[in-house]
């Protein structure tokens, strides 16, 4: 019962991710290309010191080359939510306090 409410969520987070994912990549048209996805792959491999190639054929024999295509847009976008947001750092204390004063109005 343990492991299955932890499947359960983690299977709620990754949903949630990829449906936050998905709506990001259509609202900044995010489009990744086969140029892009053997980039990605080659950069797996140099990781992992393996050949590229080597790593592709493993890649789609597994059927995993759509999990690369998703990684790759969720990267680019995220990177354009991070040009476009301005961060700042301030103590605990005052996020809970701005955050209590948000939820009042």
């Amino acid at each position: 019962a343990e492991k299955e409410d932890r499947i359960r969520t983690i299977s709620s987070q990754l949903a949630r991710r990829r449906a936050v994912s998905n709506l990001l990549c259509r609202h900044f048209k995010i489009q990744t290309d086969e140029e892009e996805i053997i980039g990605q792959i080659a950069e797996l491999a140099a990781e992992q010191g393996r050949r590229p190639e080597d790593l592709r054929q493993e890649i789609i024999a597994a059927g995993r080359l759509q999990g690369v295509a998703v990684s790759l847009l969720e990267r680019k976008a995220v990177a354009l939510v991070l040009e476009q947001v301005t961060l700042t750092d301030m103590p605990a204390e005052e996020w809970a306090q701005r955050k209590g004063d948000a939820q009042a109005h």
